[in-house]
């Protein structure tokens, strides 16, 4: 179980973003990443059992909650994204 704990800024965060495996986000990704100012590019993770879904990870250095959760929040619009955790 999580603790729910303060978060101390900088902190680096690692995004895992949940995505139709049918559709490439990738492009997509990218382009908000980089929006951002973020020139790392996502990493595919895990695909699901039944192949449905793929999955994402990116690591992000954040100075404040407001930009994190402006980019949760760009990054789950991106079509073919399910989950932005």
């Amino acid at each position: 179980m999580i603790k729910n704990e303060e978060i101390i800024f900088p902190v680096e965060w690692q995004y895992r973003i949940i995505c139709d495996a049918k559709v490439d986000v990738s492009d997509g990704l990218i382009q908000v990443l980089k929006s951002f100012g973020v020139d790392k590019l996502p990493k595919a993770a895990n695909t699901s059992k039944g192949g449905k879904y793929q999955s994402y990870a990116v690591k992000v250095l954040f100075h404040d909650k407001q930009t994190m959760n402006l980019m949760a929040v760009e990054l789950g619009k991106v079509n073919g994204v399910k989950m932005v955790l």
